[in-house]
């Protein structure tokens, strides 16, 4: 057999070789990704066999109004995880509620406001509104009021 034949053999061969494994890598890498994965995932299973769990569930949302996310961890398995809504998802015929439970909120923490500061508080106001308990029966709507530094009431009906 003549050599250099022999060697342009060898040299496609190994050429293809590579080919095979530079497709066939990633896929090899996933295979042992979900190996491990789905081994991991027993070994919490194992762990946890027969023990009360509950479920930490993550909610982001804008609380305050600025340019970042806000981040809520609830749990998840006796009460739902907190709702964002956006203040204009309430009805308007319920204005003069919202502005009595905030302000009275406020006046009960000792923060004295009146209602027309609040109001103009809430025309300014860019965040979200909370809702949390129970999903089948949500306390209300809160609002975070940044001069206080808390959360207050938005509407409670």
């Amino acid at each position: 057999m003549d050599f250099s034949l022999l060697s342009f053999w060898l040299i496609a061969t190994a050429i293809r070789l590579l080919e095979a494994m530079r497709i066939l890598l990633p896929i090899i890498r996933q295979i042992v990704a979900n190996k491990k994965f789905v081994s991991n995932f027993f070994d919490i299973i194992k762990k946890f066999n027969g023990k009360k769990l509950d479920t930490t569930i993550l909610t982001i949302g804008n609380l305050v109004g600025d340019l970042d996310q806000d981040t809520i961890f609830a749990i998840g398995v006796v009460y739902g995880p907190p709702d964002f809504h956006a203040p204009k998802e309430v009805d308007s015929s319920a204005f003069s509620l919202v502005y009595d439970q905030g302000v009275d909120d406020l006046n009960r923490a000792g923060i004295h406001v009146d209602k027309e500061q609040y109001r103009a508080y809430l025309r300014d106001f860019k965040g979200d509104l909370l809702a949390y308990g129970q999903p089948e029966s949500r306390e209300g709507l809160y609002i975070w009021y940044k001069p206080a530094r808390r959360m207050i009431t938005y509407y409670h009906p």
